[in-house]
C-alpha cells in the first residue's frame, strides 16, 4: 500500500484509493523541467529520456521558424514515430499546425505513458523544416510513483 502524500526521501508523489476504490493523487504534484533543443539548421531536437517520469507539456522556444510541430516517440531511442491516438479518425494529440513562440502547451499524459523517449520535430518526417537558429523547448515532466 502506498502512503499518502509526497515521499520526502525521493520526492515521488503518492496515491490513495477513495471510497469507491478509485486512485487519486495525494498532496502537491511535483514537476521538473529539462531542455530539448533543435539545433540551428536542423529539424529534430535531442532526445528526452522519460525513464521514471511522464511528459506533461512544454514551453515553445522564444523564437520559431514557421512550421508544424510534432512530438515523436520511441521505446528504444532508435525507431521513431509521431505520437498520436487512434479514435476512428486519427486524432493526433501531439501535433500542432502552428506554434506560438514562448507559449505553453500540454500533452495527453495518459497517451504518452507507453513511451520512454520523446523528441520534437519541426515539420514532419516527410517534410522537415529546418530551424533558423537553436530552438530550446522547456520540457515539463513529473515523476512516476
Amino acid at each position: 500500500m502506498l502512503a499518502e502524500g509526497v515521499n520526502p526521501s525521493n520526492g515521488l508523489q503518492a496515491f490513495k484509493a477513495d471510497a469507491s476504490g478509485n486512485m487519486q493523487v495525494v498532496g502537491s504534484a511535483i514537476r521538473s523541467t529539462t531542455t530539448a533543443t533543435i539545433a540551428n539548421g536542423a529539424s529534430v531536437s535531442g532526445t528526452v529520456d522519460l525513464t521514471d517520469t511522464s511528459l506533461l507539456g512544454f514551453i515553445a522556444p522564444a523564437a520559431w521558424t514557421t512550421a508544424e510541430l510534432n512530438i515523436e516517440v520511441s521505446v528504444d531511442n532508435t525507431n521513431w514515430v509521431t505520437a498520436g491516438v487512434l479514435d476512428g479518425s486519427r486524432s493526433n494529440v501531439s501535433r500542432w499546425s502552428a506554434v506560438t513562440a514562448g507559449a505553453a502547451y500540454s500533452v495527453d499524459v495518459v497517451n504518452m505513458l507507453p513511451y520512454r523517449f520523446v523528441r520534437f520535430r519541426s515539420g514532419t518526417a516527410a517534410s522537415p523544416v529546418n530551424q533558423g537558429a537553436d530552438r530550446a523547448f522547456t520540457v515539463i515532466t513529473r515523476p512516476l510513483a
